[in-house]
């Protein structure tokens, strides 16, 4: 796996010491032997998740440096793409939320494990998050991948943003109409798209893309509502 990590991280431009390679490592071993017991991602061998998981959760640091920010991951599911940044950016302080406990579990041990300082697990909803004042307002930059429509992600993500700060949705290819129909979701969150990368990952696991969104003004007090709502009738 580090002969993987070493040819495909430079590739598209990390140099990782070994240091930070044993740490992806580690993380791959500890999702290989959870997933036998817990079904936390799908994974069928080293170069997928070198690749699919481990270069796609990063790719976003060609673009910023995300040491010294607070940051947080929504769905992050088995880690991704909030362990992997973290790995390559230690200076970051993230929280990961997840709403499935079975996640949080393995989340909590695998901090544990590679002895992470200024990350936080919670097994909450988004929703109740964006309502909270300990979370809202808080964060420069917030992340998801591949966890729902673009019109219900920046419901979730724009409460949770400082003005100013930007949210990375890491989508596929299939991204143009999600963002035409989410227009006027972003009008009404305060928030903006300023860019969206474009880029194919190795060995023929296909494009993918990144919106980023930055929040321009103050989230109006009534989003997010209640959990399960920007699903059932998004903005």
């Amino acid at each position: 796996m580090k002969t993987l990590i070493k040819r495909y991280f430079n590739e598209y431009g990390f140099n990782p010491d070994n240091q930070t390679i044993d740490l992806f490592i580690k993380y791959a071993d500890l999702l290989f032997e959870e997933n036998k017991r817990v079904n936390l991602t799908a994974l069928s061998g080293e170069k997928e998740i070198v690749v699919k998981h481990f270069l796609d959760s990063i790719i976003i640091l060609k673009y910023r440096d995300l040491n010294g920010k607070k940051a947080i991951d929504l769905g992050t599911g088995a880690g991704f793409p909030g362990i992997p940044l973290k790995i390559m950016s230690p200076q970051m302080e993230i929280t990961l939320v997840d709403s499935l406990k079975k996640r949080c579990l393995f989340l909590e041990k695998t901090i544990k494990e590679l002895g992470f300082q200024s990350v936080m697990v919670k097994n909450e909803r988004a929703e109740n998050l964006g309502q909270n004042k300990d979370y809202r307002g808080s964060y420069d930059y917030s992340f998801s991948r591949a966890v729902a429509n673009t019109r219900i992600l920046l419901e979730l993500h724009a409460p949770l943003l400082k003005v100013g700060g930007e949210m990375f949705l890491l989508k596929g290819p299939a991204i143009d109409e999600e963002i035409a129909d989410a227009q006027n979701a972003a009008r009404e969150l305060g928030v903006e798209l300023v860019d969206i990368l474009r880029y194919e990952l190795p060995e023929d696991y296909g494009q993918r893309t990144v919106a980023i969104y930055q929040k321009t003004l103050e989230t109006p007090a009534k989003y997010p509502r209640r959990p399960g709502i920007p699903e059932k009738r998004p903005l």
